[in-house]
């Protein structure tokens, strides 16, 4: 009998952590949109116009691809953007996703020379990783 109370006791220990940690993620993700919404940005149209000449495509690339990854309606992203700031995002991050769109574009990896480059960058911005985006074309 006290063995059964013993197993319940830790299985309601167990349950409080979980619902805490959920609690906490929640509320973790609900803080990263409502800070994307007061984050000045541009349109789709307004973000791949103010990137460089024979850039369209590629800025369209990293304007849906954070779209994806940070959804939510009236989603709008500046060339400025710090991404490591703004979208708490590692340089690991960051060079992974420009991993993706590369790949997608078939164009060459970025390296590990690449992710110093992200790592010792201060303020990686989207325009940065439009630009590390077009050096990689084949």
């Amino acid at each position: 009998m006290n063995f059964t109370r013993g197993i319940h006791s830790f299985m309601l220990i167990v349950l409080a952590f979980a619902l805490i940690f959920g609690v906490l993620a929640i509320a973790s993700t609900v803080r990263l949109q409502f800070k994307l919404r007061e984050q000045p940005g541009l349109s789709r149209s307004d973000f791949i116009a103010a990137m460089p000449e024979g850039a369209a495509e590629i800025a369209e690339d990293v304007f849906d691809e954070y779209r994806r990854e940070f959804y939510g309606s009236g989603f709008r992203l500046s060339p400025q953007c710090d991404l490591k700031r703004v979208y708490a995002q590692e340089s690991e991050d960051i060079f992974d996703i420009a991993k993706q769109i590369a790949a997608r574009r078939g164009s060459r990896p970025p390296t590990e020379s690449d992710l110093c480059t992200i790592d010792a960058t201060e303020s990686f911005t989207a325009r940065n990783l439009v630009e590390l985006l077009i050096s990689l074309k084949k």
